[in-house]
């Protein structure tokens, strides 16, 4: 069914968004530079301002430094806890108390072991680098407000309305193929995209990016995919049906 969508778009001349308040910026054919530039004023309109999203991302970064710090020193401790462990397995693992104890060489090696490891074992245990971790995250997050699931719904939004304006195709952005920057998205998005589509009653723009995620989709999703597809073809013609 999923093909026929384009029968009822071209059958009912739909060449422009059903929306009827949405005014066309720059007719298709303009520059890379006017596209890019009217691209970062939708998501800015949406999420606070460039600045903000400067910030957002550069404090992104830091906390992923941070964390790859964390993970860096928490692997070389591992590495240290390990190595305690099979030492531990090699030498007197598969023995009891009495073995060990009864046998003065045991007994010393025994002592020893623990008297040159336990020390450094036990600061291992009791370091708290998980909470300056926290506190060092905090810190760096203060007074930043990071991005909600408003601020993702409206960006997809945006997104939408420049498919619209410049007549993009969803398979294009669904490939990254916009203005030489390669940023593609995959299945969950196009997905995503559709279900804000419907939401927004884009539904043409639903369909384009429904059809798109049932090309990227496998046989765990094509029937899922499926139906909400219908579902915007049904949705459109009953649009279709009010408004002609």
């Amino acid at each position: 069914m999923h093909e026929n969508w384009k029968t009822i778009i071209l059958d009912n001349d739909i060449g422009t968004h059903l929306r009827t308040n949405l005014i066309e910026l720059i007719h298709k054919g303009v520059n890379d530079q006017i596209f890019l530039s009217n691209f970062a004023n939708r998501m800015c309109d949406v999420y606070s301002s460039t600045a903000h999203l400067t910030t957002v991302f550069n404090v992104e970064k830091a906390v992923v430094a941070q964390l790859e710090k964390y993970i860096e020193n928490s692997e070389a401790k591992a590495a240290r806890l390990q190595k305690y462990v099979d030492a531990f397995n090699r030498i007197q693992g598969s023995a009891d108390a009495d073995e060990i104890i009864g046998n003065p060489i045991s007994a010393y090696r025994f002592i020893k072991r623990l008297t040159e490891n336990w020390e450094n074992v036990e600061q291992l245990l009791t370091n708290n680098s998980w909470q300056n971790l926290i506190q060092q995250i905090q810190n760096t997050l203060e007074d930043i407000e990071m991005p909600k699931e408003d601020d993702l719904q409206g960006t997809a939004t945006a997104i939408l309305r420049l498919q619209e304006t410049y007549q993009l195709d969803a398979s294009d952005l669904a490939r990254g193929n916009i203005s030489g920057i390669q940023s593609s998205i995959g299945l969950t998005n196009c997905i995503y995209l559709g279900k804000n589509s419907s939401e927004r009653e884009y539904f043409d723009l639903a369909i384009e990016w429904y059809d798109q995620a049932l090309r990227m989709g496998d046989d765990t999703n094509t029937q899922k995919i499926k139906l909400y597809l219908e579902q915007a073809i049904k949705a459109l013609s009953s649009y279709l049906l009010i408004n002609t």
